[in-house]
């Protein structure tokens, strides 16, 4: 098996580069299996606190243009990469911050409890999901699979976090 290493969507990237550009200039191997993970609504944590909800077009186009692509740029060539979504979105700012930059994380580290999440959770965040995302990331990091098939270019395959988790075919 190989070393797993696994990584959400940590900001933007500039430039375009190679899987194997991209997990040296990270300082990992490229023969290690990778785990990335995007959100739905990534931009939405930079534009709603703020207030202009009205920026659709602009946080969908963020969303995809520095999260989502290089996301699955990264995931194109390791053989052993597998993609996820996290797609819950969150009640906070009246449900526009949707499944916001960074909101995956306490359902990652199952610490929906954390208070310092509380702005992003809103009320009664699902456990289900916090429990079925940990599971996917505990397993990788202990056998190198998170219990759906690796990432693949022609089929995409991705594993969707919602309140029902499935497999699709690529955001």
């Amino acid at each position: 098996m190989k070393t797993p290493t696994a990584t959400t969507s940590s900001g933007p990237v500039q430039g375009r580069a190679d899987s194997a550009g991209i997990l040296s200039f990270l300082g990992v191997p490229s023969d290690v299996d990778v785990l990335v993970g995007t959100n739905s609504d990534e931009a939405n944590l930079f534009y709603v606190p703020a207030g202009a909800v009205r920026a659709r077009d602009a946080m969908l186009a963020l969303t995809a243009e520095f999260y989502r692509q290089p996301a699955l740029q990264l995931a194109a060539d390791p053989s052993g990469s597998y993609v996820y979504e996290f797609a819950w979105r969150s009640p906070a700012f009246d449900g526009a911050l949707g499944a916001c930059h960074a909101l995956e994380l306490p359902f990652v580290f199952n610490t929906l409890d954390d208070p310092g999440y509380a702005g992003l959770l809103g009320s009664c965040p699902p456990q289900h999901v916090a429990d079925s995302i940990h599971r996917a990331w505990v397993a990788f990091a202990t056998t190198g699979e998170p219990g759906w098939p690796p990432y693949q270019p022609d089929s995409r395959l991705t594993m969707r976090f919602d309140n029902r988790r499935a497999v699709t075919a690529g955001p």
